[in-house]
C-alpha cells in the first residue's frame, strides 16, 4: 500500500456564492462586521489553521442542530427580512417546549429564537459577554418579532466548546438562556439599521 498526506488549501462551502438570497440589501453578518472594523474589533486571528475552515465547522454544527431539533421541536425557517436588511435565524422554538427548563424565560411568549455556536473559546468566557453573539441574537429577535407580528425577547443558544476549559476536559456542551428588555432589543436595531443605512449599504 501506497500513502501520502497532502498540505492543500481548504475551499469553503459556498465559495463564490452570495450570503444573501436577497440581492441589494445587506445580510446581518455583514453590517455587524462593518461595525466591528470600525470598532477596531474585527476578528484579526487565523483560526486554528484555516479561517474558513473554522468557520465551516461553525455551519455544521449549526445545520445538524438544525437538522435534529426539526425532527423534535425547533423549526429552521428561510431567510428572514426586516427594514432591508436580511438574517438567516438558526430556529424557532415553540415557548411551551423551553419554558419548563428556564426561570429566564418566565415571560409568557408563543415563540423562542434559537442558535447554535461552535467556538474555540474557553468555557471560562461567558456568552453575554461576546459582543458579536448578542448583537446577533438581539437583531434576529427584532427581525422575527417584525415577521410574526409579536414581541419575542427570549433566546436559547446551543454552545459546543470545542476545547472545553483548556484543562483537558475535552469538548463541552453548554445551553445559554436569555430573556431581553424590548428596549434592549430596539435600541440594538436601531445602531444595526443605522449603520447600514449610513455606510450606504442599501442598495436597492
Amino acid at each position: 500500500m501506497k500513502c501520502q498526506l497532502i498540505n492543500t488549501p481548504y475551499v469553503p462551502i459556498g465559495s463564490g456564492l452570495p450570503r444573501s438570497n436577497t440581492p441589494g440589501k445587506p445580510h446581518l453578518t455583514d453590517v455587524m462586521q462593518s461595525i466591528q472594523k470600525d470598532l477596531g474589533t474585527e476578528y484579526k486571528g487565523k483560526g486554528f489553521q484555516d479561517r474558513y475552515l473554522t468557520m465551516d465547522l461553525g455551519f455544521v454544527w449549526e445545520d445538524l442542530l438544525s437538522y435534529i431539533y426539526s425532527e423534535r421541536s425547533a423549526h429552521r425557517i428561510e431567510e428572514v427580512e426586516f427594514q432591508n436588511i436580511v438574517g438567516s435565524p438558526d430556529g424557532i422554538n415553540d415557548y411551551d417546549n423551553v419554558v419548563a427548563e428556564s426561570p429566564l424565560l418566565a415571560t409568557p411568549q408563543d415563540l423562542c429564537l434559537e442558535e447554535y455556536k461552535l467556538t474555540w473559546k474557553s468555557t471560562r468566557s461567558h456568552p453575554r459577554d461576546d459582543w458579536k453573539y448578542m448583537t446577533q441574537i438581539k437583531s434576529y429577535l427584532r427581525m422575527i418579532s417584525g415577521l410574526y407580528e409579536m414581541e419575542i425577547t427570549c433566546c436559547i443558544m446551543r454552545i459546543i466548546y470545542v476545547n472545553g476549559d483548556y484543562k483537558g476536559s475535552g469538548p463541552i456542551y453548554r445551553i445559554g438562556w436569555f430573556n431581553f428588555e424590548w428596549e434592549e432589543i430596539e435600541e440594538n436595531w436601531a445602531m444595526i439599521y443605522n449603520h447600514a443605512k449610513e455606510k450606504g449599504m442599501f442598495n436597492i
